[in-house]
């Protein structure tokens, strides 16, 4: 019988975890958002640019779960952190949702306080619809962030070096242009892409860019033992986390939001802050030529005299 009690003690506990995990997932989870922090590090990075923060977030998808009262959760986790500039990834609105209030997200936009420039870039739900896409445009030029469609701007930190971000338009319902995005990009220049669709990467060539944000996949949303709640189209060769590619860094958030069902497991949602840090250019040290040194002759010393073995007996004459 103590075997019996101790192994319903053991799934009774099991149980309880499983559902503390469950009702995390749905209640807890998507309301939060973790911060995760980078470090990007090049020679290509000026000293002006040294420490400067860079925030990036994406995939809002407001209007189905995240309503106004998390939104406000959301800007007030931002407003808490430091940074300089900031970078939105795409997708304000969930699938096919136009709220009709949108003063809430003219607020948290607006309310977003970046010193070096406030940047973003057209996520396929910005474009599913004209009336989406006008109102996307809408809220990002009346909150003063600049959109980056196929274009290039400099990020200055008072001085006249500058990190170039680049905008890709996103590769499903959008009209992703490299060879307009990368017009005349300096290789010297310290280049960090910016674009919804993660396997949009592959129509980037190595040489071109140090470094490639993304969203849209939301890390899969749930993790649940081999599938994943979300697996949208154009995150499918790159769907979460880092890859190193030819030349560059492909780095996915999992996003802010949630769409289909509200749940988060195992995939937190997240803010990205990226510092930039300047590395000195290693001086190649030469070696200097030095004259061989002038050698002496070795001084040989003369044999010593050797003493004649006394004659032995045998060879003694008579």
């Amino acid at each position: 019988m103590k075997i019996f009690y101790r192994i319903l003690a053991v799934l009774a506990v099991i149980g309880m975890a499983a559902g503390f995990m469950i009702f995390d997932s749905k209640n807890i989870a998507p309301k939060q958002w973790s911060v995760r922090r980078e470090t990007l590090s090049s020679e290509k990075i000026g000293e002006q640019l040294d420490g400067v923060r860079i925030l990036y977030f994406s995939d809002l998808k407001y209007g189905t779960f995240m309503d106004e009262k998390r939104l406000n959760a959301l800007q007030e986790k931002i407003s808490l952190l430091p940074f300089d500039a900031v970078i939105f990834g795409g997708d304000i609105f969930d699938e096919n949702v136009r709220p009709e209030n949108l003063t809430p997200l003219y607020t948290f936009f607006s309310s977003i306080n970046a010193p070096l420039g406030k940047f973003a870039v057209m996520g396929d739900t910005d474009r599913s619809s004209e009336a989406l896409a006008a109102s996307a445009q809408e809220i990002y030029e009346k909150c003063d962030f600049e959109i980056l469609n196929n274009s290039q701007a400099l990020l200055h930190n008072r001085g006249s070096q500058a990190v170039l971000l680049v905008g890709l338009d996103n590769g499903l319902n959008g009209l992703p242009d490299p060879t307009a995005a990368y017009e005349s990009v300096s290789p010297t220049s310290y280049v960090i892409t910016v674009c919804h669709t993660p396997d949009s990467a592959d129509s980037v060539k190595g040489e071109l860019t140090d470094y490639f944000l993304s969203g849209h996949s939301l890390g899969g949303q749930s993790y649940h033992l081999f599938s994943y709640e979300y697996t949208p189209a154009m995150a499918v060769r790159y769907f979460r986390g880092k890859y190193e590619l030819t030349d560059f860094t492909l780095d996915i958030t999992s996003g802010t939001g949630t769409t289909g069902t509200d749940q988060r497991f195992l995939c937190s949602a997240e803010v990205v802050l990226y510092t930039l840090q300047h590395v000195k250019e290693e001086t190649p040290v030469i070696p200097q030529e030095t004259e061989p040194a002038e050698t002496q002759p070795a001084e040989t010393a003369e044999p010593a005299e050797s003493e004649s073995p006394a004659p032995s007996e045998e060879n003694k004459k008579p």
